[in-house]
């Protein structure tokens, strides 16, 4: 109090009783606002928590009608956060009851947003059961039309997404009922065995090639020509089984080049559900043909042979640009040069093997054996394969003939023999005696081995080997002037 104060003869004592009141006055004010605070959003508290209510309930109210009226609960949940910004519908938080003079007037704007959700749903789930459908066809068209491409392991010919260009199938893809297709289905099974979807995949494969023949430098040209050229050569198939028919696909990056129709076939479609949106992108290769041809010259073959008449010949061909390492050059069949020049060079000079070297390499060449099925990626197409964390790292396959896929992993092709054409001890000697007795089998050493395998496995005795136990052979031909 201020008497206390003053009785301290304190000279500020009234200032210092001000500043007490002040203080307590400023505690009276803080704590009857917090209650006010306190009060007041209790009430709010109170108010949203009914109004929440009262809009759980509407909202319930709403879907039970629309419910009724037939539009999927899905679509009615959807809208239910747009519809509820519109302006007419905003009070209905603080209404308790939706009569039904009220939703006759609040019904078009709910239904509008309800409308909304179930356009692209139906979209979606038709463009779904579609797929579906298509996917029974190609797997119905696997089992019924398909055939393996040789020299292609787990591509099938003709390729399935092309069957589902036909129009009857068209037409129960698009069938505008809800009904799920079975790849067993008899409409399927019963077009797809019909005449007509054969003719169908034999206007495919004159459409390719015929595309393919277009390419070749005898008859590429403008789209004028290309009429003529078909008509001045009606078989497709001979043409492009030519040696000189390269074909490249610049899209895939490893492999891509191949000769004859058996490789264009395997490589004009997209392992997948798509046609193939690359299909114009497959070339003629120039380098190519120019190392086909050059090949086919060493031969002395005619210009017009086919590729399997060169494969017929079996003949063994060493680079002649690429150094000569000490432990040999690889002899590579005429396909493998091909891939090597346009990988490795840019003109072809090779050299073609003599047919006892050829037999020597023939021999020394390892098979194929279930000890060397070792696994290596091929990058071009790559199929769904799962690797378990674990050591040693083990990979699972899975072949899945609906994705129309290759394998990611294949069998190594057999390994080549090397030739051994320089250095110190080249293998240019046979043996004489094993000439005689297995005249099929033909086997070259060194000057070295020749001598231990004469004494060895001959055993002549009263003289030392001499030259007269064996033969100089070859291994190179001489080119043609």
């Amino acid at each position: 109090m201020y008497e206390d104060h003053k009785a301290q003869d304190d000279p500020v004592a009234f200032s210092k009783f001000l500043k007490s009141q002040r203080a307590a006055a400023k505690d009276i004010k803080s704590a009857a606002f917090n209650c006010a605070f306190w009060a007041r959003h209790r009430v709010l508290d109170v108010v949203e928590r009914r109004n929440r209510d009262c809009w759980r309930k509407i909202l319930k109210s709403v879907e039970k009608r629309l419910l009724r009226e037939g539009w999927a609960a899905v679509d009615i949940q959807a809208a239910a956060w747009n519809y509820e910004k519109e302006a007419e519908v905003r009070h209905l938080h603080t209404i308790r009851t939706l009569t039904h003079r009220l939703w006759k007037r609040l019904r078009p704007y709910i239904v509008w947003h309800v409308a909304l959700e179930r356009a692209p749903r139906l979209r979606k789930e038709r463009g779904q059961l579609c797929y579906r459908r298509k996917k029974c066809i190609q797997h119905a068209a696997l089992n019924t039309l398909s055939e393996l491409v040789p020299g292609h392991d787990n591509i099938f010919y003709p390729p399935p997404h092309e069957l589902t260009e036909l129009p009857p199938l068209v037409e129960l893809v698009r069938d505008p009922s809800q009904d799920e297709l079975s790849p067993d289905d008899p409409r399927v099974i019963a077009f797809l065995t019909s005449s007509e979807a054969r003719a169908f995949m034999d206007g495919w494969l004159a459409r390719t090639q015929a595309h393919l023949v277009s390419l070749l430098p005898t008859t590429t040209a403008t789209s004028e020509n290309h009429d003529q050229s078909v008509d001045r050569h009606p078989n497709h198939l001979e043409l492009i089984n030519r040696a000189t028919s390269v074909f490249r696909f610049p899209c895939i990056s490893h492999g891509g080049l191949g000769v004859g129709w058996e490789f264009a076939r395997g490589h004009m479609h997209v392992f997948g559900d798509e046609v193939w949106r690359y299909r114009k992108s497959v070339e003629f290769s120039e380098q190519g043909r120019a190392t086909a041809q050059s090949l086919v010259d060493l031969l002395g073959m005619h210009n017009e042979v086919s590729a399997a008449e060169m494969d017929g010949k079996g003949a063994r061909f060493v680079c002649g640009r690429c150094p000569i390492p000490s432990h040999g050059r690889q002899a590579l069949q005429w396909r493998e040069c091909i891939q090597h020049d346009v990988e490795e060079h840019k003109t072809p000079s090779w050299f073609l093997v003599s047919p006892l070297a050829t037999a020597d390499l023939l021999r020394r060449e390892e098979e194929d054996t279930p000890a060397r099925r070792s696994m290596a990626p091929t990058w071009p197409h790559a199929a769904p394969c799962e690797r378990r964390r674990s050591s040693p790292p083990q990979w699972k396959f899975k072949l899945d003939l609906e994705l129309h896929r290759d394998p990611w992993l294949k069998p190594l092709p057999p390994m080549r023999a090397r030739i051994l054409e320089a250095g110190k001890r080249p293998a240019i000697f046979r043996c004489t005696h094993c000439a005689v007795e297995e005249p099929d089998i033909v086997k070259l050493f060194n000057e070295r081995s020749i001598w231990v395998h004469v004494v060895d496995k001959h055993a002549y005795v009263g003289r030392r080997p001499d030259e007269r136990d064996w033969t100089k052979v070859e291994l190179l031909m001489p080119r043609l002037a």
